[in-house]
């Protein structure tokens, strides 16, 4: 004789009959995974696209080379630069000013520059001194 009634005491569901009735067990995993889904869609959302970007590209390797591999082939670099330079940043460059033998290099704040422009008059500015 078929069984009538589940572990749970809930009817069995005849074959083919859907659909079945969820037990509370079932509702329980089903809302756990919703939830865990959830969670995970909503950390994924909250990543900055280039830490995302710069994820896939740390664990999908060779995927992401290889088109850059056929263009280095090529002779052409930049297209890997360009990417690696977008998501780990450029380096830092230094900028070193100099002045010519014979110039001062002085750096005024607005008021002082008045107060010079005032003291050697506008003649000053008019020939380049």
């Amino acid at each position: 004789m078929a069984e009538t009634a589940t572990a749970t005491g809930q009817p069995k569901p005849a074959k083919g009959q859907w659909p079945h009735p969820l037990t509370t067990e079932d509702r329980r995993k089903g809302a756990l995974n919703a939830t865990k889904a959830r969670v995970e869609r909503v950390a994924l959302a909250r990543q900055k696209p280039l830490e995302v970007i710069r994820e896939k590209l740390e664990t999908e390797t060779e995927a992401w080379l290889e088109p850059y591999r056929m263009a280095r082939e090529r002779g052409d670099w930049r297209a890997a630069e360009a990417l690696l330079d977008r998501i780990y940043g450029k380096p830092v460059q230094r900028t070193e000013h100099t002045v010519a033998v014979g110039q001062q290099f002085v750096d005024l704040d607005p008021a002082a520059l008045d107060r010079l422009i005032d003291e050697l008059g506008p003649e000053a500015l008019e020939a380049g001194e």
